[in-house]
This record gives C-alpha cells, sequence and structure tokens, in this order.
C-alpha cells in the first residue's frame, strides 16, 4: 500500500507541474506508519460494508483477478479520468456551439 501511495503522490505532483525528488518522498515513506493509516481507514470501511462484506472483499482482492485489480487500479483511474475530462472537454464544445447558433437565430430573427 505504501508503494501505491508513494505512486499516487508523485503522479500527482507531475500532474501539477511540479517536481519533487522521488528519493526525497521515499526517504519520508519509512517514516510512515502505515499502521497509522489502516486504523484511521477501519472506521471508513466500517460505515459501508459489513464484516460479511469485509471478508468477501479480502477474499476478492487475495485472489488472482483481486491482485490484478490492485495492481492495475491507480492506471485504470488515471487514464478513467483522462477520457473522463476529454470527452467532457467534447461535450462543453457542443454546449458552447449549440448555444452560439441559438443566439445567432435569435438576434437574426429580430427586427
Amino acid at each position: 500500500m505504501g508503494a501505491a501511495i508513494l505512486e499516487n503522490m508523485m503522479n500527482s505532483y507531475k500532474a501539477a507541474g511540479l517536481t519533487i525528488d522521488a528519493d526525497v518522498v521515499k526517504e519520508a515513506m519509512k517514516e510512515v506508519n502505515m499502521n497509522e493509516l489502516v486504523q484511521a481507514m477501519i472506521p471508513i470501511y466500517d460505515r459501508f460494508y459489513s464484516e460479511e462484506e469485509i471478508n468477501q472483499l479480502t477474499a476478492f482482492y487475495n485472489s488472482p483477478v483481486g491482485k490484478k485489480t490492485i495492481e492495475v487500479t491507480p492506471a485504470l483511474i488515471q487514464q478513467s479520468m483522462m477520457a473522463g475530462q476529454q470527452w467532457g472537454e467534447k461535450m462543453w464544445q457542443k454546449i458552447q456551439k449549440t448555444t452560439q447558433g441559438q443566439e445567432e437565430a435569435k438576434s437574426n430573427q429580430q427586427p
């Protein structure tokens, strides 16, 4: 989990146009108590999942497809967000064109 957090942090910094020495982040991560993070997350998971559901999730994430899911999720989310952003930009352009066309039609109808 620590490696995934580190990778996400680095990707976020890069996306924001910031540079940070990976060795500095790795050194800082050595001081992080992952158990502390896990303890902070337990009440969050408790709000959304029953104990039986947690057991099912654990079984899933220990399966081959669960392990693959853990591995590919960061890239999947990043690429999905990029695709969603591109789609949203296209939709915004269509909305702007439609709005502009409607405004032009209204101004052409006025005497």
